[in-house]
């Protein structure tokens, strides 16, 4: 009797299988419906950068939208204008099957005067380019869409890839970037009169720079015909590498020859071995390592030839050899502050005069 009972109140309790059903199937409904309100939900709209006749410098690069892997055709809400409505607009890549990165960005100009501003994307930088696999002189933006007003204009620039845009009175518009390359470049807008005065100071500061290297680097070459010693043509072959390297980073080159951005690529990853390899040789000079032991002749002869086939290397694959180049600056930090030490702590006085300048060596990266 009381077995029946309890069987009962059990059976009482349970639902009926139509009832645990509908409590199963009860998550995966309000999981259907979340998803459904997800996607008919309406997206943010893109937010307008308020800009100014006076604005200097701005960086957008986290301003906007960034898509990548969306194939070669783009569809985007563009930002609202005055009157609150949005539209959409669409736009292709420039070449077919490159599967580009884009960037989206809108403009507010709340002024009643019309404003210029150039969009600008360094082809390189050396914050950032990383040391193994450096991102090297390369294309930055490949075209530059407008949903209204006047279309971009590009302008010649030897260190970046710059775009004049014009936004008439109280307009918004909205902008759609095709980058070039996989990652996605730092992006400024910056006015042109103020760009234009830094880019005149920062020429004479390069001018100045690779001038007193130039003259340093003839200056050792000129004395090693009056005097053979061979510290002065060591000497002057670090100098010659930097004057090299300088011309890359300043595109002095560009003012000489018709170079792309791949080109320039080439020359300073092999710039960048030449001035390894004159380092390692004038340590190995300089030091007098010969007279310390002879397997060092051996060791930095092999050293000194491996950077000289990077710089050939470099034609073939520039990223890697410049890679290697950097890479190669670790050891000869090393090596060459171990041996400093040990021949200073000995009383050697061209490593004890060298020190300092070593230090200033290391800093500098």
């Amino acid at each position: 009797m009381f077995v029946a009972k309890a069987m009962k109140a059990v059976t009482e309790q349970t639902p009926p299988p139509a009832a645990r059903l509908r409590l199963a199937a009860l998550p995966l409904v309000l999981m259907m419906i979340a998803i459904w309100l997800g996607i008919t939900a309406p997206a943010s709209a893109l937010e307008a950068i308020v800009i100014g006749p006076d604005q200097e410098r701005i960086d957008i690069t986290l301003l906007g939208e960034l898509y990548e892997g969306r194939g070669d055709r783009l569809s985007v809400e563009t930002a609202a204008g005055q009157d609150g409505v949005a539209g959409r607009m669409s736009v292709s890549a420039k070449t077919e099957g490159t599967n580009p990165n884009w960037t989206i960005f809108a403009l507010n100009n709340p002024t009643d005067q019309a404003v210029t501003l150039w969009l600008m994307a360094q082809r390189y930088d050396m914050v950032g380019s990383q040391v193994f696999w450096p991102d090297l002189d390369s294309p930055r933006i490949q075209n530059v869409t407008v949903s209204l007003g006047f279309k971009p204009e590009r302008v010649d620039n030897d260190y970046a890839d710059v775009y004049r845009l014009v936004l008439e009175p109280g307009s918004t518009v909205t902008y759609i970037v095709e980058l070039s390359g996989a990652g996605f470049p730092r992006l400024y807008l910056a006015n042109p009169a103020i760009f234009g005065k830094k880019s005149l100071d920062l020429t004479l500061f390069n001018g100045i720079l690779l001038g007193i290297a130039g003259v340093l680097a003839i200056y050792l070459t000129a004395i090693f015909g009056a005097n053979h010693n061979t510290i002065f043509p060591a000497a002057a072959l670090v100098a010659w590498s930097v004057v090299a390297y300088l011309c890359v980073d300043f595109g002095f080159w560009h003012k000489l020859f018709q170079l792309s951005a791949a080109d320039n690529a080439v020359y300073r990853a092999a710039t960048e071995a030449a001035v390894a390899a004159s380092v390692v040789l004038f340590l190995y000079i300089f030091l007098q390592l010969r007279r310390w032991h002879t397997s060092l002749a051996l060791v930095f002869g092999v050293w000194v030839l491996a950077q000289l086939f990077l710089i050939g290397f470099a034609l073939i694959d520039s990223r890697l050899a410049s890679g290697l180049a950097r890479i190669s600056f670790l050891p000869i930090a090393a090596m060459g502050s171990l041996l400093m030490t040990v021949l200073a702590l000995r009383g050697q006085e061209r490593a004890l005069s060298l020190l300092p300048t070593w230090m200033l060596f290391l800093r500098s990266p």
